[in-house]
């Protein structure tokens, strides 16, 4: 008997390790579990896929048939295939609702936006206020002689330039801390 051959392990790059962090996900309950058993029992139908047309092809040949037949528009296309909501309602309506009130807390919005845990950071404003903020707090000349400009952000080098009243050439990073220096003749 022979071996195979060489079994290659290919080892990662120190480049390719990185830490995920995962969030700690609520659980499921033994309760939650039974209402969403319950809910989806009461929401079973016999399925054949031969009841169910393709609205595409459906489409699709209705136009065939109204070039066809000279029609100015196709007939409209019934899709079987898209939930039926009143009749879910009927079958499992009281179901459902125990089960979102079971699993949801009161006062949730579904396809709501999550609140950003900064609070008014990604509000205009407050970010102008803070880029203000932090170009008040800066020597210029110091930062331009010591060849740290660089190191700003573009939000905050536009603020200087106006400020100082300094014409600059554009609004790339490069053109304002050229126009800078040569405010400062560095």
């Amino acid at each position: 008997i022979s071996p195979p051959g060489f079994h290659v392990i290919y080892l990662p790059f120190a480049d390719d390790f990185r830490k995920v962090k995962f969030e700690e996900q609520p659980k499921a309950g033994s309760e939650q579990v039974e209402k969403a058993k319950e809910m989806i029992k009461k929401m079973k139908f016999t399925f054949n896929s031969e009841n169910f047309e393709n609205p595409s092809l459906q489409k699709y040949w209705r136009n065939i048939e109204a070039l066809a037949l000279d029609r100015t528009a196709p007939e409209e296309v019934e899709d079987f295939t898209l939930p039926d909501d009143e009749r879910m309602l009927k079958r499992a309506g009281e179901a459902i609702d125990n089960f979102k009130d079971m699993v949801f807390p009161s006062g949730y919005e579904p396809g709501a936006k999550k609140r950003k845990a900064g609070g008014a950071t990604g509000n205009a404003a407050a970010k102008k206020a803070k880029t203000a903020d932090a170009s008040a707090s800066i020597d210029v000349k110091k930062e331009a002689e010591e060849g740290r400009l660089g190191k700003l952000t573009v939000a905050v080098l536009k603020e200087i330039v106006k400020k100082e009243k300094i014409t600059a050439s554009g609004t790339k990073k490069a053109d304002l801390i050229d126009a800078i220096n040569d405010h400062f003749g560095v």
